[in-house]
């Protein structure tokens, strides 16, 4: 990018003697807006040789009057796909996450009949309301979406988690004494702050890695198992199952057809549907044993 202050070139070469380190300025949210900005106003306003030298805008604009454009994908099916992956146990606990138990009804009938199995897990670091599993079941295998079994985290970014857990146990010696409603208060303060922060700066932050994230949880989460656990529990797991209510109430319902709002927007003329590919949040049969507090750690060890 030519013009940034403390650009580093193409190469040393061509660099000569300019001293980029000298005249380095920008930070990582800066560059993101650079290469936003970049792409947006710039790229694509600009003439292409390979679109007969018109401009990106202008072949979107005209294609999509005559084409139409196909709806975005869920944010589930966005996690299923670019999710960090870890893997985790399965038990009747649901799957713990990042100090988090998450669970779904699909997932309590897959475990009562294949038992405590090792799946693959997604996540979205900008998400922590809801991770992604890989449940192994024949013909019907396929990526079910898993809700957070404690209130308040959807769209809590994994950073503002781990930062809330931080500072919890800086005044809590153990996992123990972090109740619920100390963890609910926690939440509702960091998403003030986070909504604060993004308001000012419109953009979101750089993702965390798998590293970084592997870090918290053998350091912030260790020990942490947090909502509701079937095995501390009297009640039955088939009474969870047939019920509308509790644990298991919280599945998100499978649409094979798109909603009225996200189908594509076409010409009053064209009449073709356009084939929709559903990801596999349906019913399914679910997977394994127990695990609960240690088993997140445990599976660090493993990996």
């Amino acid at each position: 990018m030519p013009h940034l202050t403390g650009r580093s070139f193409s190469s040393p070469k061509e660099r000569g003697d300019y001293p980029s380190h000298k005249f380095a300025v920008h930070t990582a949210e800066s560059i993101i807006e650079l290469l936003v900005r970049f792409t947006v106003d710039v790229y694509h306003n600009r003439e292409h040789s390979g679109l007969e030298y018109a401009t990106p805008n202008i072949v979107w604009d005209r294609l999509i009057k005559e084409f139409g454009w196909s709806p975005p994908m869920s944010n589930h099916t966005l996690r299923h796909i670019l999710g960090v992956a870890f893997s985790r146990d399965t038990g009747r606990h649901g799957v713990l996450v990042n100090g988090v138990n998450y669970h779904s009804e699909r997932l309590a009938k897959h475990f009562q009949k294949f038992g405590k199995q090792h799946v693959d897990v997604r996540i979205d670091p900008e998400d922590m309301g809801h991770v992604s599993v890989w449940l192994e079941n024949s013909t019907d295998s396929g990526w079910s979406t898993l809700k957070a079994q404690i209130d308040g985290l959807d769209g809590v970014s994994f950073a503002a988690w781990e930062q809330t857990i931080f500072k919890l146990r800086q005044n809590n010696r153990n996992a123990a004494s972090l109740t619920q409603g100390v963890v609910d208060r926690a939440i509702e303060r960091i998403k003030e702050i986070d909504a604060e922060q993004c308001a000012l700066r419109q953009l979101g932050p750089i993702g965390e890695t798998y590293e970084q994230i592997k870090r918290a949880q053998k350091e912030t989460f260790w020990g942490l198992s947090l909502g509701s656990d079937p095995q501390l529990d009297p009640t039955r797991l088939d009474d969870l199952v047939s019920s509308n209510q509790g644990l298991l109430s919280n599945e998100i319902e499978h649409d094979p057809n798109p909603r009225p709002e996200e189908k594509p927007v076409l010409r009053e003329e064209r009449d073709e549907p356009i084939p929709y590919w559903p990801s596999s949040d349906d019913d399914d049969e679910p997977s394994n044993d127990q695990h609960s507090a240690n088993e997140e750690n445990d599976d660090d060890n493993h990996e």
